[in-house]
């Protein structure tokens, strides 16, 4: 077994499995790194430079082809898996920390520390839904 090297404790590491479980992700200061589960090498990354991604969660959607995490900058990026480039950014203000794929990968939720939820769909910027808003209202 083979134990990735861990990142420096002040980094605040998240880390989450690919849904077919072949990879590990694990969000860092300003970039997400990703290991395949087999043999522990590093097989790619996400980068977001100049903003910081420590508090965030990462997720993956089922098809295991795209990631999302929230940055302190107000934005959700979507990052391609195999690429690391960046296909989407998510307008999320406030203190956003949390991302989930809906099971079709077509959704993102994005929630927040104050218990707020954005639903965007993944090829629009804009939410789609906003269940915990104090305006809630549907945009599909």
């Amino acid at each position: 077994l083979h134990t990735p090297q861990a990142p420096r404790p002040q980094d605040e590491p998240n880390y989450c499995f690919s849904p077919d479980g072949t990879r590990v992700f694990a969000v860092l200061a300003d970039h997400v790194r990703i290991w395949r589960t087999f043999d522990g090498i590093v097989s790619g990354a996400a980068h977001n430079p100049g903003e910081k991604l420590s508090h965030s969660r990462v997720a993956i959607s089922p098809d295991n082809r795209m990631m999302a995490a929230c940055c302190d900058d107000g934005w959700t990026r979507i990052w391609e898996v195999d690429s690391g480039l960046e296909r989407r950014r998510l307008h999320t203000p406030g203190d956003q920390g949390s991302v989930a794929f809906s099971p079709d990968g077509k959704m993102l939720a994005v929630a927040g520390r104050s218990a707020a939820v954005l639903i965007h769909r993944v090829d629009h910027a804009a939410p789609a839904f906003a269940p915990d808003a104090t305006e809630s209202r549907r945009l599909w």
